[in-house]
């Protein structure tokens, strides 16, 4: 029996039927920079990115780059001007002379499995004419716990891979 108290999750994440873990979306957080122990300031959106709403369909004239990733991409202990997708941003919108919309999709201990997941199931309605994948080596051993957990197609691709708390038992 799955009860409430399992249900519950503090901090950022929450159990995903579909992506073992996600952001809580639509959602604020305040975390703490750990050198200087200011207040910072994490919104989430409804698609469980950390910034604003994104507009879909996609408009014309937009570059869109969705950046995935773990705690290195979503840089929850930095101002969101701080973090790497917004510099992209700025750094491309200047260059090209265009709207460039750069995703920060980072959520904490993902691993390249659980981005895909991600993409497949919330973020492709995005229309991104660029997809980032950051890892770094602990990835694969993020990838390596939740592998087990994940259900394939026939062919083999990964379909979900929920988290074990929602599971009934067998």
């Amino acid at each position: 029996q799955i009860t409430r108290r399992d249900l519950y999750d503090r901090g950022l994440v929450c159990k995903s039927w579909f992506t073992h873990h996600s952001l809580k979306p639509s959602r604020g957080f305040a975390t703490r920079q750990p050198d200087s122990g200011e207040r910072v300031r994490v919104a989430v959106n409804s698609l469980g990115c950390r910034g604003t709403e994104y507009e879909i369909p996609k408009p014309e004239g937009i570059v869109r780059i969705v950046c995935l990733g773990d705690d290195t991409t979503l840089a929850a202990n930095i101002p969101e001007e701080e973090t790497f997708c917004f510099q992209l941003g700025l750094l491309l919108s200047n260059r090209l002379n265009k709207t460039v919309e750069v995703i920060n999709a980072g959520v904490p201990d993902y691993c390249p499995l659980l981005s895909y997941l991600q993409f497949r199931h919330s973020l492709m309605a995005l229309e991104p004419d660029f997809v980032i994948l950051n890892f770094d080596p602990t990835d694969i051993a993020d990838d390596y716990q939740v592998r087990r957990l994940a259900v394939l197609s026939r062919e083999g691709a990964p379909l979900s891979c929920a988290h074990p708390a929602l599971e009934l038992p067998r």
